[in-house]
């Protein structure tokens, strides 16, 4: 009998409790099966991916996997996929998406078994891009005037701008809005403001928004407006040697320029020196000459020639005056004229 028990069981005729069934022993749970299927409802910022997942007898999760280029980088929601042996239609709802973008996606599935992905594919939300905001820098500051400018990329749709403004980076203020029609172009856009008060330091930032998107903005940045009446700094100098008999002339001259005291050199010591040397109306020598963060200056001339004073030498007087400029923030201010004599 005992021979005849063995037999059957080696058969696969024997029902027990232990696992063995009519067809053998029974079968370990598997990795899941899965298999990515579409991508439905698309609109302008979500979407929802669907696909199927075969759980293989043990209990089995599943999330979406998505992203901008082929290697994605974004995952969706884990859900379960229970524990059975039938494929089931599994879908995750996405949101956040860039419209007019093309995303790619997969399933991944994992249990106790293993892990299994599906097939990438891809979709493309509908509308536009998003369009693209820079900040440009403020030009033709004044005491209570500026001119922001910026750039911005429509992204092929009707696009709205306006410039926000005040006196700290929460802004508070902003421009009129106005338009651009669609272009894939940069396109320049400035904006005036008027009636600000002198002596301000102001943030502003470029603002660019078209259809249901997230508006586009560019950097914060800032513009200090001018104080008034503007500070009239002094520009003292002095030129060596101020006699000189024969030639070529050779001429130093050094100076400073006398900071207001309310004003900060970082303001202040900025611009150009021009050192120009005169004989009557006629310029016969300059140089224009950096100012140094200490506000000094230095430079020097070498002239080969006087109008007027032939090879028997000729008594001549040179004017020389130092004016500087090239900081808007300061009014321009001149040294007193210094005299040369040559001969």
């Amino acid at each position: 009998m005992r021979k005849r028990m063995l037999l059957l069981v080696a058969a696969g005729s024997l029902s027990t409790a232990s696992g063995l069934t009519a067809t053998g022993l029974a079968l370990a749970a598997a990795s899941p099966t899965v298999i990515t299927t579409g991508a439905g409802a698309v609109a302008d910022t979500s979407v929802v991916l669907t696909g199927t997942v075969i759980p293989n007898g043990a209990p089995t999760t599943y999330a979406f996997q998505y992203g901008t280029v082929a290697t994605l980088g974004a995952q969706g929601p884990t859900a379960s996929a229970g524990a059975g042996g039938k494929a089931i239609a599994v879908k995750s709802a996405i949101g956040g998406l860039t419209p007019g973008t093309t995303y790619y996606y997969r399933i991944e599935a994992t249990n106790a078994a293993g892990t299994a992905t599906g097939a990438i594919k891809t979709f493309r939300t509908t509308g536009s891009l998003p369009p693209q905001a820079t900040t440009g820098p403020a030009q033709g500051i004044n005491t209570n005037s500026a001119t922001l400018t910026g750039s911005i990329v429509p992204e092929s749709a009707p696009t709205t701008y306006y410039f926000r403004y005040g006196p700290s980076a929460a802004y508070g203020f902003q421009t009129t809005p106005a338009e651009l029609p669609p272009g894939a172009a940069p396109v320049n856009v400035t904006a005036q403001l008027l009636a600000l008060e002198p002596g301000i330091t102001f943030h502003y930032q470029l603002v660019a928004t078209h259809g249901t998107v997230a508006a586009a903005t560019g950097q914060d940045a800032t513009f200090e407006t001018f104080p008034f009446p503007r500070p009239k700094p002094k520009v003292a100098a002095s030129t060596s040697p101020r006699h000189r008999r024969s030639g070529p002339f050779v001429f130093r001259t050094l100076g400073h320029v006398v900071n207001p005291s309310t004003n900060p050199p970082s303001v202040v010591c900025t611009g150009v020196a021009l050192i120009r040397f005169t004989e009557g109306r006629t310029t016969v020598a300059h140089a224009t000459v950096p100012l140094t963060p200490t506000c000094t200056f230095s430079g020097g001339v070498r002239i080969r020639h006087v109008p007027g004073r032939g090879p028997a030498g000729r008594t001549v007087q040179l004017r020389v005056v130092v004016r500087f400029s090239g900081n808007p923030w300061l009014a321009p201010a001149s040294s007193p004229t210094q005299l040369i004599t040559l001969g």
